[in-house]
């Protein structure tokens, strides 16, 4: 293979075709702004698409205008009326202002609220309506997913160990089921002592 060489030019050196050479380069130029203006015109379809649809979500979800919710958050000042802190962009690469959220804790909250706040207010609704059949369901799924263990199993390891630590033996309220300790030959564990190495040293009051 012959080795790429490097051509050094004179500096008194002219293109034999300089003229081709210049309307190649305005041609591509011209590309060029053509390409970056039909990248432009579709950034702004874009934002324009999201707009309509955004204002149509608003309108059947919350009856609310997309216009009513930018005054609403005029008023508010740009800050969640829940927590008082001040929206952030939710997308910076198409220039898309700071917007707060509609939903339906309106009411509840006070006004437009941040993200964070109407998870908060969504947990608790769930929470507070949901059944002890539910609650007990979500459970058992929970520890299914985090220690490979049913509620039943949690409840008779709980009252075996009578509520105390697997590790340091100390009496608590709540004990977790953790993926490292919680099997058949081990135990539930406390927040405090799940953060621990496994293969530690255990009391031995704690393990009988």
């Amino acid at each position: 293979m012959r080795a790429n060489r490097i051509i050094l030019k004179p500096k008194n050196y002219s293109c034999p075709n300089k003229a081709a050479h210049l309307a190649n380069q305005r041609e591509i130029e011209r590309r060029r702004a053509e390409a970056l203006k039909k990248a432009e015109g579709a950034i702004r379809r874009r934002i324009k698409k999201r707009a309509l649809i955004e204002d149509w979500r608003l309108r059947t979800t919350y009856g609310l205008s997309a216009t009513e919710r930018d005054a609403l958050q005029q008023a508010q000042h740009g800050r969640c009326a829940c927590c008082g802190r001040e929206a952030k962009p939710r997308d910076e690469r198409y220039g898309e202002p700071a917007k707060l959220r509609a939903s339906r804790f309106m009411g509840q909250l006070g006004g437009l609220a941040c993200h964070s706040c109407i998870c908060k207010a969504s947990l608790q609704s769930r929470r507070s309506n949901a059944t002890p059949q539910t609650l007990r369901k979500q459970r058992d799924r929970k520890l299914r997913a985090q220690a490979g263990i049913t509620l039943d199993a949690y409840n008779l390891m709980l009252q075996r160990q009578q509520g105390r630590c697997y590790i340091c033996g100390r009496q608590r309220s709540k004990l977790c089921a953790s993926a490292l300790y919680t099997n058949p030959s081990t135990g539930l564990v406390c927040r405090s002592c799940i953060r621990l190495r496994p293969g530690m040293k255990i009391r031995k009051e704690s393990a009988q």
